[in-house]
């Protein structure tokens, strides 16, 4: 499918949709943006941009064990697990009640999940990507949270958040803010969010109107690329069939494995 779409492609501007290309495999590279403003209503944020990201880690309890073999006397073997416990910063919520020693080691849940928002309209100069092309735009740069950035959250929340090196703080359950995040306590939790800008992509696609589809195949493959910086139709084929190659080579190891 590779080999086919790659005797097929044609480039174009960006700047202009023609409708002789119709139906046809193309490549165009240019700046995607977008006029969308992303949000995170539960703590103000507000940007314009191709995708919000908002990251939340909970210090919690999180369960270790180690299983060794150990013989036994008069012959034989048995295996023995013991079960340690840390306190740590963690996007992934671990249920205490499904610890060995859940005493004492009590999680509560998570006020805050982690989540992201996209944008639904982004141009690539007088075409308008697809959803499925969105999504494959990566890239996310850090907001750095400020203090003022406190302003604009709920007088509750207000009172239980603290920004600390560009994130926010929260303790469900301080009072008026009177807690230090140096000293984190089980349940605290730590938000941070990202956003991914307009950038230049390159895109290798079917053109329908103004906007793509996959790319249909004699092969049975469907042609449906975006990637990252400006790129030559050549040079996104060379990509996609090296990376190909990889994935070939893995489950080729994998099957082995599983005979073995």
């Amino acid at each position: 499918s590779l080999d086919e779409g790659q005797n097929a492609v044609v480039s174009v501007a960006a700047d202009k949709v023609d409708a002789a290309n119709e139906k046809k495999l193309v490549h165009v590279s240019g700046m995607a943006t977008t006029t969308d403003t992303l949000a995170s209503p539960d703590f103000g944020i507000q940007r314009v941009g191709i995708r919000l990201v908002r990251q939340v880690e909970m210090y919690q309890w999180v369960e270790k064990k180690q299983t060794k073999t150990k013989k036994k006397l008069g012959g034989g073997t048995k295996k023995v697990t013991k079960y340690r416990y840390e306190r740590q910063w963690s996007e992934k919520y671990q249920p205490s009640s499904d610890f060995k020693k859940p005493t004492g080691h009590r999680n509560p849940p998570m006020k805050y999940t982690s989540g992201f928002r996209v944008a639904q309209n982004v141009k690539l100069g007088s075409f308008t990507l697809p959803k499925s092309l969105i999504e494959d735009i990566k890239g996310s740069q850090p907001i750095e949270l400020e203090q003022k950035d406190l302003a604009k959250l709920t007088p509750t929340l207000k009172g239980k958040t603290k920004v600390v090196n560009g994130s926010f703080y929260v303790r469900p359950t301080a009072s008026a803010g009177a807690f230090e995040p140096a000293s984190p306590e089980v349940g605290d939790h730590r938000v941070t969010f990202s956003l991914v800008k307009a950038q230049v992509v390159s895109v290798v696609s079917q053109q329908v109107g103004s906007s793509f589809e996959p790319f249909p195949t004699k092969a049975g493959a469907p042609l449906h690329m975006l990637k990252a910086g400006k790129h030559s139709a050549t040079a996104m084929f060379t990509a996609a069939k090296a990376a190909n190659s990889t994935l070939t080579w893995v489950l080729r190891f994998v099957g082995w494995l599983l005979m073995v």
